[in-house]
């Protein structure tokens, strides 16, 4: 009777994994793809620099990266080709705008606020990006915050229609390619 017990302990894992196993012929092409990598398509569209006062410019380009389901977009912006580049995906850059839209409406109130010191900012959540101003001895100053590197700019107009018109044509690449 012990070996009867013992025999069929030993089998019952044989054969609930019998029962459990998939005896069906693979005919699918993706079962056969290692899934140790991808592919990547990208492509990049280059836009004029965006000027920040008549000595600075950043470099600025659109990449998408090709996807099956659907696209991503980015705007790439590079002080030098020596700098690491700041990548803002296109929904980021729709927020980037909103948040900037509010930043300039709200400069002329926290200039009349007379304090010593007062700074206000947008800052991506990653860090590589912020916009913002400071108001010091009464004067306000704007500027721009690609990794950690900080540039003054005095055409905050000019940058506010910037980043506008890439949001722009970012949408009519969408339009374009459809995903």
């Amino acid at each position: 009777m012990k070996k009867l017990m013992i025999s069929i302990l030993l089998f019952v894992p044989y054969i609930m994994y019998a029962q459990g196993s998939d005896n069906r012929i693979t005919k699918d092409y993706q079962d056969f793809i290692s899934t140790t990598g991808i592919f990547v398509k990208y492509s990049d569209v280059i836009i004029p620099s965006i000027s920040l006062d008549d000595y600075i410019s950043i470099d600025a380009k659109i990449r998408t990266v090709w996807g099956q389901e659907h696209n991503t977009y980015f705007l790439i912006l590079e002080k030098s080709s020596d700098t690491k580049p700041v990548m803002i995906e296109y929904t980021d850059l729709k927020e980037i705008n909103r948040a900037y839209a509010k930043l300039l409406n709200e400069v002329t109130t926290d200039y009349t606020l007379q304090q010593d010191y007062l700074e206000s900012k947008f800052t991506t959540n990653d860090n590589s990006f912020s916009i913002g101003y400071y108001v010091k001895k009464k004067k306000i100053h704007w500027y721009i915050r690609l990794n950690n590197n900080k540039y003054d700019y005095y055409k905050y107009g000019d940058l506010a229609k910037n980043l506008l018109t890439i949001q722009t044509e970012i949408e009519k690449i969408i339009s374009f390619e459809g995903k």
